[in-house]
């Protein structure tokens, strides 16, 4: 039997640092002087707000399918940026059933600010991925794709 204590660990430190990271508070104002702090909102939201950004007549089904969330945590994310004026609620002029989203000025600084820590971020975890061989690499991914 092998022994897994120094991996289990590593893994172990890898997510207490990512939590202390995401629990650290990175204040950017916005025009209107309110914060407009990426680090207030969880992943789903923040990726809610990058498709938004990102495609054109986003509804409840597109975010759906983009997240792989249920319908449900989608009602939940959107009435959370709404009430938090991070998005508006529009309906198109032919079509008055189905809810469309779009960002406020606050909620495209928050889109640019999360880019920029994403960007961050990837710069960071592909300096890493270059200290491993192609193979290594190979394992990693099969080992995260089964957890």
């Amino acid at each position: 039997m092998e022994n897994y204590d120094d991996l289990l660990k590593a893994m172990e430190h890898f997510i207490i640092t990512q939590e202390i990271r995401n629990k650290e508070r990175i204040k950017i104002k916005n025009k209107k002087g309110s914060p407009v702090d990426p680090r207030l909102w969880n992943i789903t939201q923040l990726h809610t707000i990058a498709i938004i950004k990102k495609k054109n007549k986003v509804n409840n089904a597109l975010l759906t399918n983009s997240l792989n969330i249920s319908r449900a945590a989608v009602t939940k994310i959107i009435k959370k940026l709404l009430s938090e004026k991070i998005i508006d609620e529009i309906m198109l002029a032919d079509n008055k059933k189905e809810k469309y989203y779009t960002l406020t000025e606050s909620g495209a600084e928050l889109a640019l600010a999360h880019e920029q820590v994403h960007g961050q971020i990837v710069k960071k975890y592909i300096n890493v991925f270059k200290k491993f061989s192609g193979e290594e690499l190979k394992s990693i991914t099969r080992f995260l794709n089964e957890i």
